[in-house]
C-alpha cells in the first residue's frame, strides 16, 4: 500500500495505490474517511469511507 495526501489551498486529495497482486482491506487513520472517489481503475468505489478494499493494482484518488 501507498497512501498519501496532497493539499493546494482549500483543496486535499488523497491518493490510495495498492501496488501487489493480492486484494487488500486497508482502514484509514485516526477516524479519516476518504472523501468522493474523483478518479479510480475500477467502478463502484467506496466514498466517504474509513475501510477501503482495494483490487490488485488498484489505484484511487478521493477528494476531501
Amino acid at each position: 500500500m501507498f497512501v498519501y495526501t496532497r493539499t493546494l489551498g482549500e483543496e486535499k486529495y488523497l491518493v490510495v495505490l495498492n501496488l501487489s497482486d493480492e486484494p487488500i482491506t486497508y482502514t484509514l487513520p485516526q477516524k479519516m474517511t476518504s472523501g468522493k472517489l474523483v478518479l479510480g481503475d475500477y467502478a463502484g468505489q467506496e466514498n466517504e469511507a474509513s475501510v477501503l478494499i482495494l483490487k490488485g493494482w488498484d489505484a484511487r484518488i478521493y477528494k476531501q
